[in-house]
């Protein structure tokens, strides 16, 4: 819909790249684990950050997964990381929250997000994002290397991502490559490599819900 996200140097737009990955997870969580997998949308369609997260509690889900492409302003920041909820640490991941938290950012002052981390966040809910985020994370990251061994694994990270803040389920936001690098924008073009990375969002929740067991 009007949210683009971000674009390439060359014209690729990152809500293309999330639906299309999207798809092919749905598609992968279905056919080779056996999964049933709920869409936020299912085309080019907007919809609210906060009517998302809705709708996986209304289904109630096991797991959210919020899928992005990133951006910078530096052309040579490249890599991929996982986020789940909490305080962003560091300059670069509250860069990452405010753009995918767009418009809603200017809305809310700072003391008003840590009161809404505070209240809206169990212990139980931020461990196991914690725990999903690092199973997607290092089946990413591992799964590209094999391919492609200059691959940044920028780690798991927490970050005020509003997608993620009204669900209540292990919840998190995978940022898949950077849209704005020459290289990654070449990869993330490809039809194999998209592939890839679904396959391996895919495997990381599969052996996250298989360690959790009947808990979730």
């Amino acid at each position: 819909g009007k949210d683009v996200g971000a674009t390439s140097p060359n014209g690729l737009l990152e809500k293309e790249l999330n639906l299309d990955i999207s798809k092919r997870l749905k598609k992968i969580l279905e056919t080779r684990y056996g999964y049933q997998v709920i869409l936020t949308r299912h085309d080019d369609t907007f919809i609210p950050l906060e009517e998302r997260g809705e709708i996986a509690n209304k289904k109630n889900a096991d797991l959210f997964v919020s899928i992005h492409v990133n951006a910078a302003k530096r052309r040579s920041a490249h890599g991929i990381e996982t986020y789940y909820l909490g305080v962003a640490n560091s300059e670069q991941a509250q860069e990452t929250a405010t753009r995918e938290n767009g418009e809603l950012v200017h809305s809310v002052k700072d003391n008003q997000v840590q009161q809404i981390l505070a209240s809206m966040i169990s212990t139980t809910k931020i461990n196991a994002s914690a725990a999903l985020a690092s199973h997607v994370q290092e089946r990413l990251h591992s799964s590209v290397k094999k391919k492609y061994s200059e691959v940044k694994d920028l780690g798991v990270k927490e970050g005020p991502f509003f997608v993620l803040h009204d669900t209540n389920m292990p919840s998190i936001l995978v940022e898949v490559g950077f849209i704005t690098n020459s290289l990654e924008e070449r990869r993330l073009k490809r039809s194999d490599y998209l592939e890839l990375l679904a396959s391996a969002i895919a495997q990381g929740v599969h052996e996250f819900k298989r360690d959790r067991g009947p808990t979730i």
